[in-house]
């Protein structure tokens, strides 16, 4: 997430899959009956009753699986296309948000396309790798829900909340906001789900991975840390919302 003044100089798989014949007559689970009968994390394997997938259960598995890895592309892909004009287009100036612009001026798309513009290609590429890696667990484990819909609310929830503590004029561009929300819907699930260890020892693995890959080992001027640390707390509260939600649902799948 960057912060631009107005005057500053901007010159600078086709997944198919083929219809299939189960090998045993063993019915499908639906996603709420699974979750009814206590299971933990769901995955796409886990809905069958056999212990014995078939192959095509495990291509499933493998498309649900990447499913999120061709979103978070998609996405990205957008991104570059949308800060190349930001970049060498004179209309690029309709895309950057600032207080002024969205508040003042009621322009809310900024907020959006805020979100996927960058400052260069350096600063997008510093944002998709963790883009990537969670929007493929994020997609694999909520499916759309939880990517790409939830983590865009997210981004532009981030970016607004960010603007209301900055000055009129300045700028904010950028999807680091929004990384750092996908990270902390993440880190939600983990804590909510993951049944292996005690709470202690989940929190400390949370708390290490905050430590060793979001706080800075330097500080940049015209980086938005606040955005960083908003985003973060913006995915975490989201994604105990998702869950009282998916969890209001359980008992009415139950009761049909």
């Amino acid at each position: 997430m960057a912060e631009e003044n107005e005057h500053t100089d901007r010159s600078k798989l086709n997944h198919k899959i083929e219809p299939f014949q189960p090998e045993d007559e063993d019915p499908i689970v639906p996603y709420n009956e699974a979750l009814a009968e206590g299971n933990d994390v769901i995955r796409i394997s886990d809905f069958r009753r056999s212990p014995s997938a078939s192959a095509a259960s495990q291509v499933l598995e493998t498309y649900g699986k990447g499913v999120g890895f061709f979103w978070g592309l998609y996405l990205l892909t957008l991104f570059l296309l949308l800060s190349l004009f930001y970049w060498y287009s004179p209309y690029g100036t309709y895309l950057p948000a600032s207080f002024d612009l969205v508040f003042v001026k009621h322009q809310y798309w900024r907020l959006l396309t805020g979100v996927m513009i960058h400052s260069d290609l350096a600063h997008l590429l510093s944002n998709s790798l963790l883009f990537l890696f969670f929007s493929w667990h994020l997609q694999a484990y909520g499916g759309a829900w939880l990517f790409p819909i939830l983590s865009l609310v997210a981004g532009v929830l981030t970016h607004a909340l960010t603007l209301l503590t900055y000055p009129d004029h300045v700028r904010l561009i950028g999807a680091s906001g929004m990384v750092y929300a996908m990270v902390g819907q993440w880190l939600v699930i983990y804590l909510i789900k993951e049944k292996r260890f005690a709470w202690t020892g989940k929190l400390m693995r949370v708390i290490g991975f905050v430590l060793i890959v979001l706080m800075p080992t330097s500080l940049v001027a015209n980086v938005s840390y606040r955005a960083h640390a908003i985003g973060f707390v913006v995915g975490a509260g989201l994604s105990i919302v998702y869950f009282l939600c998916e969890s209001a649902a359980v008992p009415h799948a139950r009761r049909k």
